[in-house]
């Protein structure tokens, strides 16, 4: 999974929020159809764990020589469900599908957290809006309706108080 692709759909655009919008649901879409793969991907990866490991433990069973078995004080191969259970775990082809498996988790993971970002992108977009309705992104405005400067407001506001100080004897 890219992340700098997941970060970029992550964005938002304050300036076209109603654009925005638009692409919100084809992006969440995007991203639970590959959370999707993800899990049949990982679901996959632990069949196949349960192949292999089904088929390392026939062998070590039918080989018991070959793995080293342990014997008991008569001299008898004594197999028991611990050793054949550390013997598979050692096998290079369970390892490599574990790691396999490991691996699918990892992405699938990613995927579903990219999912819930989507979920938090929206509420995000309707917090902006919600902000862009109640004038919030607005520029301060005189009696006479012209926009101002809020540092200019302040520098008016200033010289009015002077002003009545002077006024007042002050």
């Amino acid at each position: 999974m890219d992340t700098n692709e997941l970060n970029n759909d992550l964005k938002i655009d304050l300036n076209a929020l109603h654009t925005e919008w638009i692409k919100q649901p084809s992006l969440y879409m995007k991203y639970s159809s590959l959370a999707a793969k993800a899990q049949g991907e990982r679901d996959r990866a632990k069949e196949r764990i349960d192949v292999i490991r089904a088929e390392c433990d026939n062998d070590i069973r039918e080989h018991l020589v070959s793995y080293n078995c342990p014997e008991d004080k008569s001299g008898n191969y004594k197999p028991t469900e611990a050793w054949i259970s550390s013997t598979i775990q050692r096998q290079e082809k369970f390892q490599k599908v574990n790691e396999e498996f490991h691996s699918a988790n990892y992405v699938l993971n990613l995927l579903q957290g990219a999912v819930r970002a989507f979920d938090h992108r929206k509420k995000a977009l309707e917090m902006e809006v919600q902000l862009w309705q109640g004038n919030y992104y607005s520029s301060p405005v005189d009696k006479s309706g012209q926009v101002v400067s809020v540092a200019a407001e302040k520098v008016a506001d200033k010289q009015r108080d002077t002003l009545r100080r002077r006024s007042q004897g002050g």
